[in-house]
């Protein structure tokens, strides 16, 4: 299966090993971090209001170092391949085996999926490891009779939230990644392929009032709705990305 040189690929290059590490070092160490409150005599924190995603408390620089750089973790790991096999001239060896229009979906679904299942599994165990490490814990830091209808479905039904919001994370790294994809595809260097696919990312980030973190942090004031336009332009983007390769890539075949 022609996916399977891509993972294969990726589990034999350091550097991607490097940047999946990362990520699950991010998510994992996370929640460890409440365990100094405890010893220092605070409450067992509720588990499902200090996941990675909720972003809670003073220990949050994780949260922001993974999301908001979340697009030079996929250039790296689904992406720079791309500009490395155009350099070394290992592209066309490749067109000529699958054929061009085989090459390019392939690799978008290279982006996406190994993305999505990055980011996926690596914020489930992080899940995971909250409910085991702090099971049976009740401290929130907040009244009941302070939230709104939405908060308080959010906080009845709190693990289905954080697992909306994980599979919603999840594809949005997914899109980052298969735009990533086809703007190394398209471009070839990195001096202008990376500053793109960040602008990408701010657009719908954090370029207007509203933002897409409101769909990607569980037990906010906002929800998921409030983010609808973001969500829009990160896709219309992405999708623009995609169609400007193929538009470029099967021009340049035909001439």
């Amino acid at each position: 299966m022609k996916l399977m040189y891509y993972i294969k690929r990726t589990l034999n290059n350091k550097l991607k090993l490097s940047v999946v590490g990362l990520i699950f070092l991010y998510v994992i160490t996370y929640a460890f971090t409440f365990l100094k409150d405890i010893q220092l005599g605070g409450s067992v924190n509720e588990p499902d209001l200090i996941s990675f995603l909720t972003g809670n408390s003073f220990y949050s620089n994780a949260f922001h170092l993974l999301i908001w750089y979340m697009p030079l973790y996929l250039l790296l790991l689904v992406a720079d391949d791309c500009i490395e096999d155009y350099r070394l001239g290992y592209k066309q060896i490749l067109i000529s085996k699958w054929g061009k229009h085989s090459y390019l979906r392939i690799n978008l679904i290279k982006g996406f999926v190994l993305s999505f299942a990055v980011f996926f599994i690596a914020l489930m165990v992080n899940l995971a490891i909250t409910h085991i490490m702090f099971v049976g814990g009740t401290y929130k830091s907040f009244a009941l009779e302070d939230l709104n209808s939405m908060e308080l479905w959010a906080y009845k039904n709190a693990l289905l939230t954080n697992v909306i919001h994980i599979v919603l994370t999840s594809i949005f790294a997914g899109i980052v990644g298969t735009g990533a994809v086809a703007v190394s595809i398209s471009v070839h260097n990195r001096l202008l392929v990376y500053p793109i696919v960040f602008i990408m990312w701010y657009i719908p980030f954090g370029l207007f009032e509203n933002t897409i973190i409101y769909a990607i942090q569980p037990f906010t004031e906002y929800s998921i709705l409030h983010a609808s336009t973001p969500i829009i332009q990160l896709i219309v983007i992405n999708l623009s990305a995609v169609i400007f390769m193929y538009i470029k890539e099967l021009k340049y075949e035909k001439v």
